[in-house]
């Protein structure tokens, strides 16, 4: 059995995807110390069983399985990673811990990491438009943004430390208060409680999209979604990846990545400032963080509002390829939608599939009966 167990619960947007490469791949050394890291890359579908309308027996399954995995395991810590984590109330993950990890007692933490309020609304805005989910401009993003109140961050954290006391850590994604500038080697050293982690470097990943990616990508959403067949759960696996793939690819030194405009930052800041205090003086009153981000925000903002109209960033030939090539996605995915939202993961994340062998066999067969009852 394991010594510890740590939750990494998020945020969305906070470095998540490459601490939980690390963690799946083994991208760093540990000295001293020994883990377990129960997944292919993160535990969303763990943390997912509590969230919505919840099926019993999926998270009594999926729960058993990871617990086994850690009482089995004679590893030092155990690690549990789903951003998704920010949207489960705390007294579910609670019950659940009770039920599965009842030996624990004062062996389990959680830590999570909040960005600043202007960056997290710029990075909430293109995660949304990357997966299909949002297609208005930045203003129409705010409001909606206010709306579900996902840019007030107290009511949450409030909850959570309320729910699990010291044990919760939440800290600001802002470099300069990060070990060695890096969210990954910040994560890991509060993880094991050591300095001694040294993290191989691996590049950006799920690294932010540019305007004009941003722009083609939900350019493409439209065509996909314009077949019945396309589901959220095609959308999200499209957008996330080709963004990850588009951040592989070299691009422009003076590409733009999507901004708020100085009018826009200063309605954040108003709107913004009363959580911004709390958060400085509840979560951070060793070094108060929130509302200075706020202010530089309002700083730095450009006077020019950013376009995200695809006539202002592409010619109409520019288009007309980028929809030729949604066309060829949506045939392909028409074709067969369950493995199309497979395919285009990496092939360690695919859904595991029956064997070539027995598929073949499978298609043969229907091959032949099609050929014999064509009504077919």
């Amino acid at each position: 059995m394991v010594r510890q167990i740590v939750f990494h619960l998020g945020d969305c947007k906070t470095g998540t995807t490459s601490i939980q490469t690390a963690l799946a791949h083994g991208h760093f050394t540990l000295q001293g110390q020994t883990y377990l890291y129960p997944c292919r890359l993160n535990h969303i579908p763990l943390a997912d069983t509590l969230r919505g309308k919840p099926d019993p027996a999926l998270r009594q399954q999926r729960w058993s399985r990871i617990a086994r995995q850690i009482l089995e395991s004679d590893k030092d810590t155990a690690i549990i990673s789903a951003e998704t984590f920010e949207f489960v109330r705390p007294e579910s993950l609670a019950e659940a811990i009770s039920t599965h990890f009842a030996g624990f007692d004062g062996q389990i933490r959680f830590i999570s990491y909040i960005r600043p309020h202007a960056e997290r609304f710029v990075s909430s805005f293109a995660e949304k438009s990357k997966q299909g989910r949002f297609n208005g401009n930045l203003d129409d993003g705010f409001k909606d943004f206010l709306s579900r109140r996902r840019i007030t961050y107290m009511p949450r954290l409030t909850a959570w430390r309320r729910v699990f006391g010291d044990a919760y850590e939440v800290h600001p994604m802002i470099r300069d208060r990060l070990a060695e500038g890096d969210v990954v080697a910040d994560f890991l050293r509060r993880a094991f409680r050591t300095d001694a982690v040294t993290v191989r470097a691996t590049g950006a990943l799920n690294e932010a999209l540019t305007v004009e990616g941003l722009i083609a990508a939900r350019r493409l959403h439209e065509r996909l979604r314009e077949s019945g067949l396309c589901t959220d759960e095609i959308s999200r696996a499209v957008g996330w990846n080709f963004a990850a793939l588009l951040s592989t690819l070299p691009k422009s030194p003076d590409a733009e990545k999507p901004r708020i405009d100085k009018a826009l930052a200063r309605q954040l800041r108003e709107d913004c400032m009363e959580d911004a205090v709390a958060l400085d003086r509840t979560f951070f009153r060793d070094a108060p963080v929130m509302v200075d981000a706020l202010s530089r925000a309002v700083e730095r903002a450009p006077d020019s509002v950013q376009s995200m109209a695809p006539a202002d960033h592409f010619t109409a030939e520019q288009l007309r390829i980028i929809d030729g090539f949604g066309l060829l996605l949506r045939r392909v995915m028409e074709a067969d939608p369950a493995h199309f939202r497979s395919a285009v993961r990496p092939e360690e994340l695919r859904t595991r599939s029956i064997g070539k062998e027995v598929s073949g066999k499978v298609n043969g067969w229907l091959g032949r009966l099609r050929a014999r009852w064509p009504w077919q």
